[in-house]
């Protein structure tokens, strides 16, 4: 029997090449959780992002209380077997790794997005949001994130995975719009 690709180091759930490190590479993000230096330079602080040249999509509130919004990249292909239409994460501009410092301000922000987001959502679509626990071991970067996906309801029907190159391929079934339409009356009941 061939030795698991998975194992854990610092507390951390290490996948080869199902996360990217700097230079694109499994192992490099592999090299990180073993040393501990995932988060000595946190990846969403502003500094962070500026230093990786990526963009803001969006700022909500005061410096230090408040939120942006970026595109994810690379984004899910798919979520809870939904293809996944577009990915954002909604961030709290001040270093937080936990739900229970998230300040009131910034928890409203961040809230108010995601309503709205729901609010808007296109037919044929729905928003589903969430946010890891810092204890979770599959979770790459201490810094609070909340991750809001616009799904389609194109439901998964098969994917293949390779545990080094991640999804390899995914197929997804298109509803009809007597599906779709009953999809969205069980939704709004």
């Amino acid at each position: 029997m061939s030795e698991s690709p998975l194992h854990i180091s610092n507390g951390k759930i290490v996948r080869p090449g199902f996360y990217r490190g700097a230079d694109g590479s499994g192992p490099a993000y592999a090299a990180r959780v073993a040393t501990g230096s995932l988060d000595a330079d946190c990846t969403f602080c502003p500094e962070g992002l500026e230093r990786r040249g990526v963009e803001v999509v969006e700022k909500i509130g005061e410096k230090g209380l408040g939120v942006f919004v970026i595109q994810a990249r690379p984004a899910y292909a798919h979520f809870d077997a939904q293809q996944v239409i577009d990915h954002k994460l909604i961030i709290p501009d001040a270093h937080i790794d936990s739900e229970n410092d998230l300040t009131p301000m910034a928890r409203e922000l961040r809230d108010r997005y995601i309503y709205e987001a729901e609010e808007s959502v296109a037919e044929g679509t729905a928003v589903q949001s969430y946010t890891r626990s810092p204890r979770n071991p599959s979770k790459s970067i201490g810094h609070l994130h909340t991750h809001l996906f616009t799904l389609s309801f194109a439901p998964l029907s098969r994917f293949g995975f390779a545990i080094d190159e991640g999804v390899t391929e995914a197929e997804f079934i298109q509803p009809s719009a007597e599906q779709i339409a009953e999809i969205e009356r069980s939704r709004l009941a």
